[in-house]
This record gives C-alpha cells, structure tokens and sequence, in this order.
C-alpha cells in the first residue's frame, strides 16, 4: 500500500517535471495538452474519492517537480562567495514554499463537484493562487506562467488590458481546450462546452484586436537613428572582485571606451551590470575620464556600485555619462538575500553573509532619464525587469526606451538565464517600447516594440557588436492600473459566483435525495 502511495505522489511529481518543459528555453508546447487535461482528470474525479490531506500532498509533490526544475538554478548565487555558501539550503525553501500554493490549488479544486464549473474555476483558482504567490512574502514574479508563451512575444500586447497574470489565464485555457473539444465530440453537455469555447474565442479575439489597433506611431515626434554599441565582457562571477584584475579589466574598459568614442552619428554604447570594477567614490574619477574621451555623438550606459559618503550608503547603479555630464539611476528593487536580507533587523548576525557585511540601499530617483533630445529611456538593472508593476509608471510611460543591464552570471549556464531573457523581451512588448539588453555573459539583445529580436548574443560569450536602430516613437495610452483591477475583479467575481453556484447545486442534491 505505502509503495502505490509513493507511487502516486512521483506520478504528480513527474506531471511538474513535464510542465518544466513548457517554459523557456525549452517552449514544448504540446506536452501542455496532453498534461493539463490529465490534470484536470486527476483532480476532478480521481482525487473526489481520496482525503482532503492526500489531495494537499499530491498538489504538493506537482509544485516540487515544477518548481525544481524552474528554480534550480537559484543555489547558484550562494555559491560564489565564501560567505553565503552555507546559505544555499534558502533557495530550497523558496522551491518547497512556491510549491505550498499547488497543494492550495488541488484542494480547492475538490469543493467543486459539477464539471462545468471544474472547468470554468480551473484557470481562475490556478491564476489567482499564482497572483498571491508573487506579491506575497518575497514579491518574487518570476516565471509566471504566461512565459510559456514569451517564444512568441507578440502575444503579450494583450498583457496592457489584463495583465501577464491575464495572459497566463488565456494559456491555461488553451490547454484545457482539449476537454472541451472531447466534450462535444462525445455529445457530453455539447451545448454548454460550445458556448464556453465561443466566448473564450471572442474575448481572446476582441483582446487582440483592441491592443493591436492601439498601437500607433506618434506623428508629432521625428523618428532617430542610433548606432549601438553592445559590450558582452563575459567575465566569471567568481573573478568579478578579484583585486589582482581589477586594474587590468578598467584598462580594457576604458581602451574599448576611447576606440569607440568618435563617431559621425549618434552611438550609444552601453555595458553590463556593474561592470565598472572599482566603488564609485574612491574611484570618482574614473567616470570624469570616461567623459573627457567621449565626442558629442556618443553617450555610455554602465553599472558600477555607487558609494554616497554622507549616508555611508552603497548602491548598484547605472550611470549616463556624455561629454558633458554623468547622470545615474540606483536600483530601487533588490535581490534578497543577495544584495539585501528581508529581515536584517531581527537578525542582525547574519549581515555579515552578504557582500561582506555591506549591504545595498534602495534607489529613491524616478525610473526615467534622458537618452538625448526627446528621447527619454526607463531604466533597468538586473531582475528589475521582471517587476512589470515597478517598471512602467507615469513617469515613463511615454518613453521609448527599455535599457536593461544585468549581470546573469550569476544565474549559472542552464535555465535561468533564457528565464531572464525572455521576461525582458515580455516587458518590450507589454509596453510598446524598445528594448536594449546587455548582460555581462549574455543574452545581450535588441528587440522592437513587436518583441522581434533584431540581435542578440549568445550565452556565455565575449563580444562586442554595433547594430543601427530606427526609433520609431510610439504613442501610448494614458498609463493606468485600472485595467488590471478589472482583471483582478473578474477573478473574484467568478470564483463567487462558482462557489454559490455550487453550494445551489449541492443543496438542490440533498434536498431532492
């Protein structure tokens, strides 16, 4: 008995392991229509007959399998430094605690006994679930399950009027299409799934075709053409601090700075994450060097980690500098535990574990900077990019630009990485806007408003390109988060509406037995 008990849970494990599957970089499809409606199967009618703790556990051991594989390569940060390598064990705890809420998820599913509710409260239980997952505890929206999609970007225009967690609703839809195609072919409540498959076709259609014809080029603003320099160093993680480089990689930086600075045209060139190899303050002059080289054509993005004498504060930063000035934005969304602990306060010991015993202080200036003339760009170091509701304000919804610049090292060689690229391609196309990406070991990328990729690096590689963008400036609705609250609305309202249409149901049952 204990051995088909076992048996049952690597099954439900091994669904999570096949829903990995689905997700960048791997994008096969396929195998979600066969998976979720088995799924739904397993959940709807097998499980009914088994105790609300087996259903917990089942959902449990789905979640692991799925975020195993999602999350492996969270360990890997621990590891490059001495000090937090004892620490790595906090990237399995956030596995088993994502994997918490599909446990939720099968047990909720259970109160729900009418088939035609099961597959209308299926997608909204999943997406509401996933909603609390990301904003809860960490705040972590990383690989939300929209992303399945983000192989095919231009998809996500819809995202302005539901959201992503709108998208990833639209998906897990889609996958359980099969169901309701199965329904009607075995005469099986036809009419009811007819009408469900309709619908969903018209909303997703009238979605599509409102964010696409909204979509327009700004007539009052002129179109520029800009020359722009990627700088890929592909430096290892573990020699990023390595004092005895340190003077050999800023002398190579600002050769590469110096070769390219005199340009007919208007060149941007820009590096990665804190790829400046000194603290910005002892080293002040290394960006007052940078700017004496440069020509009037030429602007240079590059990180570095600025240091503010007065507060005694350190921050990661992305710095703007021309022949005439240097401007900087701090990063105001920080990694835990990597550049800061959620809760240093109650455990002032363990600071010593992160960058020394130096933490990052949070960036306090708007997401907005000036590129040259009227082109205004938004901003973005590292995982920044994934907080879609940090990114875009009304401060910058306007502007025309993403730049971009991580340091994805740190994410190791497999997933992670293609996980990080195609979110940033996500966030393009979301908000109409170009995108520059420049990691230090890749995928570096420029991408359109459409997500179409017009270059982009290979992972793990040192190189240098130049590619010439016409930017076309977009005109873009007035920014505001009501649509998503109509979303959010929609979500609650139907799962209401579900659960009295259940109970109505139930009683109806008992009363006439």
């Amino acid at each position: 008995m204990t051995y088909l008990i076992v048996l049952n849970y690597f099954k439900f494990f091994f669904l999570g392991c096949l829903t990995f599957l689905l997700f960048p970089p791997y994008f096969i499809l396929p195998i979600g229509f066969l998976v979720f409606p088995y799924l739904f199967y397993q959940i709807n009618h097998l499980n009914l007959k088994k105790s609300t703790r087996s259903s917990f556990v089942e959902g449990f051991f789905y979640g692991l399998g799925l975020n195993f594989l999602l999350f492996f390569w969270l360990k890997n940060p621990f590891f490059v430094d001495d000090n937090t390598k004892n620490l790595f064990f906090l990237s399995y705890l956030f596995i088993i605690y994502a994997s918490l809420y599909f446990g939720i998820f099968f047990v909720l599913l259970r109160f729900f006994k009418n088939q035609n509710i099961q597959i209308i409260v299926f997608p909204i239980i999943f997406i509401i679930l996933e909603i609390l997952r990301t904003k809860l505890f960490l705040s972590f929206p990383w690989n939300i399950f929209a992303y399945i999609l983000s192989n095919q970007p231009y998809l996500f225009s819809v995202s302005k009027y539901i959201s992503i967690y709108g998208v990833s609703y639209i998906a897990i839809v889609i996958l359980l299409s099969p169901i309701l195609l199965i329904n009607i072919f075995n005469n099986k409540e036809k009419k009811f799934n007819i009408y469900y498959l309709l619908i969903i076709l018209s909303i997703i259609s009238t979605l599509y075709f409102l964010s696409n014809s909204s979509e327009k080029i700004d007539q009052n603003k002129k179109s520029y053409e800009l020359d722009i320099i990627i700088y890929q160093n592909n430096i290892a993680q573990d020699e990023k601090w390595n004092s005895n480089l340190m003077e050999s990689r800023l002398n190579n930086l600002l050769e590469f700075i110096e070769n390219n600075s005199n340009n007919l045209k208007k060149t941007l060139i820009v590096f990665s994450e804190t790829e400046i190899p000194y603290i910005i303050s002892s080293k002040q002059t290394i960006l007052s060097f940078i700017s004496s080289k440069l020509d009037d054509n030429t602007i240079v993005i590059i990180g570095g980690i600025r240091k503010d004498q007065e507060l005694n504060s350190y921050f990661n930063t992305l710095f703007k500098i021309t022949q005439n000035n240097i401007e900087y934005f701090d990063k105001k969304v920080l990694v835990p535990f990597g550049e800061y602990f959620p809760l240093i306060n109650y455990f002032p010991y363990i600071k010593k574990f992160i960058l020394g015993g130096t933490e990052f202080t949070k960036g306090k200036s708007k997401r907005t900077m000036l590129l040259y003339e009227d082109i205004y760009f938004i901003p973005s170091i590292c995982f920044e990019n994934i907080f879609f509701n940090k990114l875009i304000s009304k401060d910058n919804y306007q502007n025309d630009l993403i730049i971009n610049i991580t340091n994805d090292a740190w994410f190791g060689k497999y997933q992670g990485p293609y996980q990080h690229f195609y979110q940033s391609i996500v966030r393009a196309v979301e908000n109409n806007k170009y995108l520059i990406r420049v990691s230090n070991n890749g995928i570096s990328a420029v991408v359109d408003p459409k997500g179409k990729i017009l270059y982009a690096t290979k992972l793990n590689e040192k190189i240098s390109y130049k590619v010439n963008l016409q930017i076309k400036p977009t005109k873009n609705k007035e920014y505001t988060q009501m649509n998503f609250l109509i979303f959010y609305l929609f979500l609650i309202i139907s799962f209401i509406v579900c659960v009295i249409f259940q109970i109505v149901k139930k009683n109806e049952n008992e009363f006439i037995s």
